[in-house]
Parts: structure tokens; C-alpha cells; sequence
């Protein structure tokens, strides 16, 4: 009798660890390749790893306008990034893919001889591209083409001051919703009607030759406001760094700290800066200065009613500045763009105005109230939430659109650029996909386009939360599926 229940608790053990395994039948072969491409995915979404994740795929062929495989596709996600989507396209929708920023400079006063007897007014309109990614590595290089502009027109001196109106925006410069030790990282920089080199400066660490000498720092651009804290101590080479940088909250003081290893590889860091404002405005005083145009800085006795436009100044056009959005991810663009609709669609620069108007538009096309809840552009903020049928919505109403291709080629590619460099290597997918990544803690989300095998496009979402397994372990998912989709587009009737 012992023996028998010993037996028995084995058995029993066996059947446990069994049903914790996917179940693939392998008496039955699927009869078409759309038969076997629902029972592949299906078998990936039952591993027992994935139990307690929210997951949403919706698969569909534009180009037959057929379902291919949905599940969850009424369920709510946080989206990440791939909020990014519904901001880049209604900008297209909305504003087109020409349109471009403009900066205005102004005069308040009269010019005489060489001197400019007022203010000049700096007037932003949320041109996020002041920057050396537009201008070959040169952050402050339009500054110093204004300074030539401003002596062009015979102005060397500024009995007054430089005034900044950034009255464009209006309200908070940070989302609803963004956790405030995301503040001093790149990805969570204020918004601002003038803004400068994403609204960080650039932190480069230069190891030490030798013990006792002090670890370099450079900044980049070295602006009046920003200070410096270097409290790193050189270690030996064969240490591990511990090096770390912060910036306290609503100030400008930048702290290095850590150990930093002799020889060390520099090691480069973008912090946000506070009041982007101040910070725009101070840059140009120092260019204008450093090309020998002079700011008396002086209050003027009477003030005329109205300022005279020098000239404007215009942004690339949307198209490129897309392109930063959705490759790189780029946060701080996608709320300049979410601000400027709000400015542009009911006059009011702000999130809630910029939320509207991408509402609004979304409703235009199909996408429900009830699938789509937008809080910021960007998708830092863990209230947004979407559907993944509203994410394919979006996605194919984009396809029939005249700007399309733009929209398409801003999106990563697989195994090629942006935030699928390093995915889909090596696989029947790579530079196949274009996609939006969504990433952030316990959110990975990837949805896009393929170009099938047999010249069909494809959407795909795939929306992956509150999981507990390595985020690496639903990308590998998520490229299954997608390397999945591609083999179906190889084997379906075409």
C-alpha cells in the first residue's frame, strides 16, 4: 500500500509539471497557413511564464483586408511609446507634413547707427530642434546665425535686453503622471516654447591618467544657470565604476558622484534642465556676446505698444523632426508637437488643449472614446491607455493616407535603425518590420507594418503588461511573432 501511494504522488507530480507545459498537438497538421499561424501564436501566449501578463495582439493583411488573429483587442494597455503614434500622425493629419516651427525676433524700439534703442523679443513657437542634432553637431550654431542676421541689419549693441516670450504654451511643463525620479533623466525634459538641445545640457566624463588627478567634466552647452558639482574620486582601473548623476529637483545644480576608473572609456549623459526658458535665453546672450554684439541690458523709459518682426525663423519641416520622434523615441519632441495642436487647433499650447485636439481627430477616424484615454504625446505617463484595436485603427487608416511613407519610414526597422537596431537579427523579419517600440517598467509593446514575402502590408499590435518575466523575454516574443507573420506572408494564397 506505501508503495502504491508513493506511485501515486509521482504520477500526480508528473501531471503537474506537464500542465504547466504548452500543449502542442502533433497528430494534427493545420489544413492552411492561416490555420497554422493562430495555432503558433496561440501556442506562444499559453506559455505558463506569461499566466499573469496582460497581453493584446491584433494582426490584420491591408492589402486583403482581412483579420488574421486577435485576442484582448477591447482591452485597455498602457501604451509607452506607442502613444507616439496617435501624436505623430494626427500632427500629420493636422498640421501637415510641411508644416515647420517659427521663432520670430522683434524689436520694441528704433535702430540708430549701430544701436538698437529697445528690447529684443525673442517669440517661441515650441521649435523643439535647437539643437546640433539638426546642425551638424553645432548646439548653439543658430544662435550665432541670428547674431549675423541682428549685424546684417546693422544692430552691434542692444541698449535694452533680450525678452523672452514663450507664451505659445501655457500650463504645466511636465505630464500628468510622470514619476519624479524619471525628472532629471533625457527622457523626461520640460516642454517650452523655446527650447534648447532637448532641454538638457550634455555631461561627458573624462577618466583620470593617474591617481590624485581629478576626473574631467565637460558640459555641453556651458550656459550661465547650470552648476557643476564634481564630487567623483578617480579609483584604480581595474574598479568598477559607481558613478552617478542627479540634478535636484527644480534647480540647476548638476551633481556628479562616484567612483570612476583610471582609463575608463568617457561616459556621456544628457540632464534635463529646469526653467528651459531662462536657460534658452541665457545661451543667446553668451553667442551674441561671444560674436560681439553688446547687451547694455538697460530698462528703456518708454516701451512702444507694438514690436516690429525682424525676420522668422523656421524648423525643418515635420516630416524629419517625425523621423526623431519615432526612431529615437524621442519624449520631449512628441510634447512639443502634442502642445503645438493644442496652440494651433484651439489657441491654447498646452497638454489638455494638445490631449483634445488628438482626441478629437482619433474620433474622425474611428478610434472610440472608450478605447483610447491620453493624458501626455509621449506615452511616459502610466494613465494613458489604448486599446490594440484602436492602435490598429490608427495604423490602418495611416496606410491610405497621402503621407503614408513618411509616416511609415520615421518608424524603426528591424535589425536596421532606431529602437529595433538589435532586434530580429538574423531572422526571416530583419528589415522587414516597421514598428513602434513601447517600453517601460512591466509595459513592452511593439506595433507597426511588414512588407510580406509576397508584397502584401501588413499591421500588427502587440501589446504586452504587468508581467513578471525579463522585459527581453517578451521582445523575444513579440519577434516570434513577428518572424511568424512573416513566414505566413510566404505561404499564403497570394
Amino acid at each position: 500500500m506505501i508503495k502504491f501511494f508513493y506511485r501515486l504522488i509521482i504520477v500526480v507530480n508528473l501531471l503537474y509539471v506537464f500542465s504547466c507545459t504548452p500543449a502542442r498537438d502533433t497528430h494534427i497538421k493545420p489544413s492552411n497557413p492561416f490555420e497554422e499561424l493562430n495555432n503558433e501564436i496561440n501556442y506562444l501566449l499559453s506559455d505558463p511564464n506569461l499566466q499573469n501578463a496582460q497581453i493584446g495582439v491584433y494582426i490584420e493583411s491591408l492589402s486583403d483586408q482581412k483579420i488574421l488573429y486577435k485576442t484582448n483587442e477591447f482591452k485597455l494597455f498602457i501604451p509607452a511609446s506607442n502613444m507616439k503614434l496617435f501624436t505623430t500622425a494626427a500632427a500629420f493629419a493636422l498640421l501637415g507634413d510641411d508644416f515647420r516651427f517659427k521663432t520670430s525676433l522683434k524689436i520694441n524700439g528704433k535702430i540708430s547707427s549701430d544701436t538698437l534703442f529697445g528690447d529684443l523679443i525673442i517669440q517661441g513657437g515650441g521649435d523643439p530642434t535647437f539643437s546640433g542634432r539638426f546642425y551638424n553637431g553645432c548646439t548653439l550654431c543658430a544662435f550665432s546665425a541670428w547674431a549675423d542676421s541682428l549685424q546684417m541689419r546693422g544692430i552691434k549693441v542692444i541698449k535694452g535686453d533680450i525678452i523672452a516670450d514663450d507664451s505659445f504654451f501655457s500650463g504645466p511643463s511636465l505630464g500628468i503622471g510622470w514619476d519624479w525620479d524619471d525628472l532629471p533623466f533625457w527622457y523626461a525634459a520640460e516642454s517650452s516654447a523655446l527650447s534648447l538641445n532637448d532641454n538638457c545640457v550634455d555631461i561627458t566624463i573624462f577618466a583620470a591618467d593617474s591617481l590624485g588627478l581629478p576626473v574631467t567634466v565637460k558640459v555641453d552647452p556651458q550656459i550661465e544657470g547650470v552648476e557643476i558639482i564634481n564630487n567623483t574620486v578617480n579609483v584604480a582601473a581595474d574598479s568598477i565604476s559607481t558613478l552617478k548623476i542627479t540634478r535636484d529637483l527644480g534647480q540647476n545644480r548638476i551633481i556628479v558622484n562616484g567612483r570612476f576608473p583610471l582609463n575608463h572609456h568617457p561616459v556621456k549623459r544628457s540632464v534635463t534642465v529646469h526653467n528651459p526658458t531662462s536657460f534658452f535665453i541665457n545661451a543667446v546672450k553668451t553667442v551674441f556676446e561671444e560674436n560681439d554684439i553688446s547687451i547694455l541690458q538697460m530698462t528703456q523709459e518708454t516701451i512702444p505698444d507694438s514690436a516690429k518682426l525682424l525676420f522668422n525663423f523656421y524648423s525643418p519641416p515635420l516630416s524629419k523632426i517625425v523621423n526623431v520622434v519615432n526612431k529615437r523615441s524621442q519624449n520631449f519632441y512628441a510634447e512639443q508637437l502634442l502642445k503645438t495642436l493644442g496652440a494651433y487647433i484651439y489657441n491654447d499650447g498646452s497638454f489638455e488643449s494638445g490631449v483634445k485636439a488628438v482626441t478629437k481627430w482619433g474620433n474622425t477616424i474611428g478610434i472610440d472614446n472608450d478605447d483610447f484615454r491620453m493624458i501626455d504625446g509621449s506615452g511616459l505617463s502610466r494613465k494613458n491607455f489604448v486599446t490594440p484595436k484602436a492602435v490598429a485603427c490608427l495604423l490602418e487608416y495611416m496606410s491610405a493616407q497621402q503621407y503614408f511613407l513618411q509616416f511609415y519610414n520615421s518608424l524603426p526597422v528591424s535589425a536596421v535603425d532606431g529602437t529595433l537596431k538589435k532586434r530580429m537579427i538574423d531572422t526571416p523579419a530583419a528589415n522587414h518590420i516597421h514598428a513602434k517600440t513601447g517600453t517601460m517598467s512591466y509595459v513592452k509593446n511593439l506595433s507597426g507594418y511588414m512588407r510580406g514575402e509576397d508584397g502584401k502590408l501588413y499591421l500588427f499590435v502587440i501589446l504586452a503588461n504587468n508581467f513578471s518575466v525579463p522585459s527581453s523575454y517578451i521582445s523575444n516574443l513579440q519577434d516570434r511573432i513577428c518572424v511568424l507573420l512573416y513566414n505566413y506572408s510566404k505561404s499564403a494564397d497570394i
